[in-house]
C-alpha cells in the first residue's frame, strides 16, 4: 500500500514537472520562430540583397549568401531573381545543386 502511494506521488510530481518543461520549450520554440521571421524580413529588405538580385549574377549572389549564412548562423539559404530563378542555394554553407 505504501509502495503504491509513493509510486503515485512520484508519478504526479514528475508529470507536473514534465508539463511545465514542455510549456517552456514550446514558448522557446515560438520565440525562436518569431526571431527567425524578423531576421528573414530584415535580410529581404537589405539594399545589398536587392542589388544582387537586380544584378542577377550567380557569383555575386554566392558571395553574399556565404556572408549572410555566416552572420545569421543558418543552415540553408537561397537567393532567386525577380522571376524566381535560383541564383544560389547553400546548405550547410556549401552550394547545393539538387540531382533530378
Amino acid at each position: 500500500m505504501l509502495n503504491s502511494w509513493i509510486r503515485n506521488q512520484i508519478r504526479e510530481r514528475y508529470s507536473e514537472d514534465l508539463l511545465r518543461s514542455s510549456a517552456i520549450i514550446q514558448q522557446l520554440h515560438a520565440l525562436q520562430d518569431e526571431q527567425n521571421i524578423k531576421s528573414a524580413q530584415v535580410v529581404a529588405e537589405s539594399p545589398r540583397l536587392k542589388a544582387v538580385v537586380e544584378l542577377g549574377d550567380a557569383n555575386t549572389a554566392l558571395q553574399l549568401a556565404q556572408e549572410l549564412t555566416s552572420e545569421m548562423r543558418v543552415d540553408m539559404f537561397a537567393i532567386t531573381d525577380a522571376e524566381h530563378r535560383k541564383l544560389v542555394q547553400l546548405v550547410g554553407g556549401q552550394t547545393y545543386e539538387p540531382q533530378l
